[in-house]
């Protein structure tokens, strides 16, 4: 149950795969059986949904219904040929592939790894898997920056840095330009540096004795669990009912608020659990083109809304983003929008989906019937990756598509 393990080879000198070896391991994307292994127990791969490719070189029978039997929900494809292109490509001693509409890196070669990454991989920009940075070649490193242009950091990515490759700043560590975390659970007083255009995952984590942060005006991108920040009131200012750090959301004044909010103009991000509430009596939110990115939850639970205007900016709807947000009348997801993650519209009845959307998470419209206008053909649709069959809307009985061609 190992949530950080994402490549996963057994190599040629492994003949049995016992019982439930790597069951649930959520974030494993990417497994090769060698030739050598002669029995692999139906229950190894349990709950690993998220597998997206299996090359197995050993002489059993071995297909993608098998992949599935496994527990493989989510398989791609099976490679059975030892020279058949993989969709993981290796550049430069760094492992990546596309996964869920983004480029990831899933590993690299300590060997030729020289602590500064590449502002791309294979000319676009990428973000890094869980766990990634999480081995000892790291401890040797005299150095160590991340890109600017980073998508993301996944969750504990970066556990195995020792403190002294860091730089340090109004109470925290930086990797170039990406806040990593607090120097202490015990800081009081949070400096972002301007500059700073993300903060890490679990950044705060623990930190519950923060009385005062000060929001850099350049952060675009704040990580999971870094976002969910126990603030004070003191901490915030307060704009048209809701509460603002810095240029970013925070919160609602009143979880019980009644009626419409405007977001205030200038603001760039919306926090985690921003609005989340079950018994919001909010009824509509206007948000401007600023607005670039919106964090997990940030509506969950909001069943009386009715209205949401989504700025163009945004190239992911995060996760659970709008669920239970059953009141919605129709959810207009902006050009652009690449990823629809898991559970981000269960309950909504109502969808205006664009035909830039190339992946969408398990869960991702919650299994029951739903009304969905698609700004592509029925052609572009069917090219769209559904994390799970029970996915796609088209697999409800009562589902309404309508293609704009």
């Amino acid at each position: 149950e190992n949530g950080a393990l994402v490549y996963l080879v057994i190599g040629d000198t492994v003949k049995r795969i016992e019982n439930y070896n790597f069951q649930n391991c959520a974030q494993l994307a990417y497994v090769e059986i060698g030739e050598s292994v002669e029995y692999c127990d139906p229950s190894v791969f349990y709950g690993c949904s998220q597998v997206v490719e299996v090359r197995c070189l050993a002489p059993w029978a071995y297909d993608i219904s098998h992949a599935r039997e496994d527990g493989f929900d989510n398989i791609l494809r099976v490679i059975r040929n030892e020279n058949e292109p993989s969709a993981i490509v290796e550049q430069d001693g760094y492992v990546f592939f596309d996964y869920k509409g983004i480029r990831l890196l899933v590993s690299y070669d300590s060997n030729v790894w020289l602590g500064d990454f590449p502002e791309s991989l294979g000319g676009e920009p990428y973000a890094i898997a869980d766990g990634v940075l999480s081995e000892s070649p790291l401890f040797s490193m005299s150095k160590l920056r991340l890109p600017d242009t980073l998508l993301g950091i996944g969750d504990y990515a970066l556990g195995g840095i020792d403190s002294n490759k860091f730089e340090i700043y109004g109470g925290c560590y930086y990797l170039g330009n990406w806040l990593i975390k607090a120097t202490s659970t015990s800081v009081t007083e949070i400096t972002v540096r301007e500059g700073t255009v993300g903060i890490a995952p679990r950044a705060f984590e623990k930190c519950n004795s923060i009385s005062s942060f000060t929001m850099a005006d350049s952060v675009r991108i704040i990580e999971w669990q870094s976002g969910y920040l126990t603030l004070p009131d003191s901490a915030l200012t307060e704009y048209g009912g809701c509460y603002y750090l810095g240029n970013w959301l925070y919160s609602l004044v009143d979880e019980l608020y009644v009626g419409e909010i405007t977001v205030k103009e200038g603001t760039v991000g919306i926090f985690d659990h921003a609005f989340d509430s079950w018994n919001s009596g909010l009824t509509a939110v206007h948000i401007p083109e600023t607005v670039t990115f919106i964090g997990d939850s940030a509506f969950h639970g909001c069943d009386q809304l009715t209205r949401v205007e989504l700025p163009s900016g945004l190239s992911v709807i995060k996760y659970s983003t709008f669920f239970g947000c059953s009141s919605l009348e129709n959810l207009v997801i902006p050009h652009g929008v690449k990823v629809i993650e898991e559970t981000a519209l269960h309950g909504v009845k109502c969808v205006t989906l664009p035909a830039s959307v190339t992946a969408v998470g398990y869960g991702a419209f919650g299994n029951t019937s739903i009304t969905l206008y698609y700004s592509g053909s029925e052609g572009e649709y069917n090219n769209i990756y559904f994390i799970g069959k029970s996915t796609d809307p088209r697999n409800y009985s009562k589902t309404v598509i309508v293609y704009a061609k």
